[in-house]
């Protein structure tokens, strides 16, 4: 089974040498290391090939450097595609790998033939303006050291960052079918992982998952922007999946979620967009649509403060 890493940077020159000799000294070694740089102005691009030329012996690498800023979505998905491997893990510029994460997902992977997506748990690591996570990205997933998640009960949350997260190339054109610029890459592996019946946690921290003042990923404010921006892109995600039904194999009790989903999205952005009060008091008639009922409070109160 080869593996490929993809890791992106930008300006990653304070951690990039600590998170990536954390790859190259993993006791199951990658294959190749596709580093995708978005224009860094710093000396990232230095650094990588240095520590590639010197410790990365017997490892294929290649580095991009982009003619122009693609940004940290287009970037992944533009690595995925000189990706070679069977296996591809997502690698940020800033984190710390525990030394047997290759190692243990790839064996998962490698005994369950029926998993496409794998997430592993991560320990946070807190810097000076960092944002706290959401409990759910830190607290295990279940009680086995191996679960399974469904659409039906999980919905589309990314439970877990794109830093733990490996999958099967074979899925690519899934994920494919299913991106748009809008959309990070985690987001569309995990709907195509829960999409299928075929994504797994590991319950196990396997990243040191290091979080300061500059981190791309979505924080925990409750404002009305970023769940305006999350109802859309979710909303282009069910409605590029319905698009492919036949691909995914859909079945009715699935369908009649995504159209539940779908639903409860338009309504959400009517409403967040119109800021109106009298209009998220009657986002409660979806109430049974929400994960839970703190959903729709939150939704309210964002609107209620504007």
């Amino acid at each position: 089974m080869r593996i490929s890493i993809v890791l992106t940077t930008f300006n990653g020159e304070k951690y990039i040498e600590e998170q990536l000799e954390s790859i190259i000294l993993q006791t199951r070694r990658p294959d190749e290391i596709i580093v995708m740089d978005d224009c860094s102005t710093d000396n990232t691009v230095n650094i990588v090939k240095t520590i590639l030329d010197k410790k990365g012996i017997g490892i294929s690498s290649k580095i991009i450097v982009n003619e122009t800023n693609q940004g940290w979505r287009k970037n992944f998905i533009n690595g995925f595609h000189q990706a070679s491997g069977d296996i591809i893990f997502c690698a940020d510029q800033d984190d710390i790998w525990y030394d047997k994460k290759l190692e243990l997902m790839a064996k998962t992977m490698d005994e369950n033939p029926l998993i496409n997506v794998l997430a592993c748990n991560l320990t946070p690591l807190y810097e000076d303006g960092a944002t706290k996570l959401a409990s759910f990205y830190v607290d295990n997933y279940g009680q086995n050291y191996l679960e399974c998640l469904s659409l039906i009960r999980d919905g589309f949350t990314v439970l877990r960052p794109g830093c733990t997260i490996c999958f099967r190339k074979s899925i690519l054109p899934w994920v494919y079918s299913v991106w748009s610029e809008r959309l990070a890459h985690d987001e569309v592996i995990w709907a195509v992982g829960i999409i299928t019946n075929s994504i797994y946690i590991i319950n196990e921290p396997l990243i040191y998952f290091r979080r300061h003042g500059n981190n791309n990923s979505p924080s925990n404010a409750k404002r009305i922007d970023p769940r305006l921006d999350r109802a859309v892109c979710e909303l282009n995600k069910v409605d590029a999946i319905i698009e492919h039904k036949k691909m995914f194999n859909i079945d009715l009790e699935k369908m009649k979620y995504l159209e539940r989903v779908r639903t409860l999205d338009k309504a959400r952005i009517k409403s967040f967009k119109s800021n109106n009060i009298f209009m998220g008091l009657a986002l409660f008639r979806y109430i049974t649509y929400y994960q839970s009922a703190k959903g729709w409070v939150a939704d309210l109160m964002c609107i209620i403060h504007g």
